[in-house]
């Protein structure tokens, strides 16, 4: 877990620092988490890759969603919108971008209060 910490702390550094410097911060989105029709998370399941051997695999169990980077420990992702999530432990969004058939071909990772400054993560394959 103190390695997931850390990447989402460089991370979270990292794109506080870019979006400082592009335009001034907005203020930490407060999260709400809504119930969304569980058959939507199928579509989300796979692996995406952050950066070479940086692999984020999401899972599903039951009616919820779970995300782990390689080699880290497993978090829950909650609902914000039919494609948007949260985590709890830290402050980082995941949203999941559709292909033209509903299957997620990437993810975009946003994290801090720079809402606009994400690393898109391209699906690389269905678990």
């Amino acid at each position: 877990m103190r390695e997931f910490l850390r990447c989402i702390v460089a991370f979270t550094l990292f794109c506080s620092i870019a979006g400082a410097l592009a335009q001034p911060a907005p203020l930490q989105k407060q999260h709400r988490e809504i119930a969304i029709n569980p058959e939507l998370l199928d579509a989300y399941v796979g692996r995406y890759e952050l950066a070479p051997n940086l692999i984020m695999t999401v899972t599903r169990e039951g009616n919820r969603l779970f995300a782990q980077l390689t080699n880290q420990e497993k978090f829950e992702l909650f609902p914000e919108g039919d494609r948007d999530f949260f985590y709890k432990v830290v402050d980082a969004q995941i949203t999941f971008e559709p292909d033209s058939q509903g299957e997620a071909s990437s993810s975009i990772r946003t994290a801090g209060t720079s809402r606009g400054a994400g690393s898109a993560m391209p699906r690389r394959n269905s678990l």
